[in-house]
């Protein structure tokens, strides 16, 4: 009882200098599927048939057995990305993490969009923070540290994505494990 309540204890000092911050991404090894994460891109109206060609299930996640999603990207398909919708901390900085592959070496995107909103309901672009990257055949972990919230920011958009890049060029990533943490700041 003694051990439990100290571990207890422990955690909650070290979640409360902010190094043991619960995962804001639900779903984040896809093992639900797609569940939770939307498409997303430069046009809205993605059908059902455009989002079966971008975002796909695959069983080869960064453990060899669990699941990850692939993303494929063309110069002429409207851009797509995929994202996940978070409720924005005050006063926090934001690390995003996630890892990545390519059979082929690819670019890839990921970051968060901040938005307001507004007294009719909508929401308001605020700002973006991102970090393009290449993309190998091997596992590998990419972070995108973000600064200080906005105050008028209640919206986060997660996004992750493949880039083409040059015309008629197509890029396909696998992502795994993505991770979006909160630090307080002053």
């Amino acid at each position: 009882t003694k051990l439990i309540t100290g571990l207890a204890f422990a955690c909650i000092l070290v979640s409360f200098n902010g190094l043991c911050d619960e995962n804001l991404i639900r779903n984040p090894g896809f093992e639900n599927g797609a569940k939770e994460w939307l498409p997303w891109g430069k046009w809205d109206g993605f059908t059902k048939n455009d989002t079966e060609k971008f975002m796909e299930i695959k069983s080869t996640g960064t453990d060899g057995k669990g699941n990850c999603l692939k993303i494929t990207d063309s110069w002429n398909d409207k851009a797509p990305y995929v994202v996940q919708k978070i409720s924005a901390s005050k006063n926090a900085s934001l690390t995003l993490t996630a890892k990545a592959r390519s059979e082929t070496p690819s670019k890839a995107r990921m970051g968060i969009q901040m938005l307001s909103k507004e007294s009719d309901g909508s929401e308001k672009f605020i700002n973006a923070q991102g970090v393009e990257f290449d993309v190998s055949n091997e596992w590998k972990t990419f972070t995108q540290t973000i600064g200080k919230i906005p105050d008028n920011a209640s919206i986060i958009y997660v996004y992750i994505g493949a880039t083409s890049g040059e015309q008629n060029e197509t890029a396909t990533v696998e992502f795994d494990d993505i991770v979006l943490k909160t630090e307080k700041t002053n």
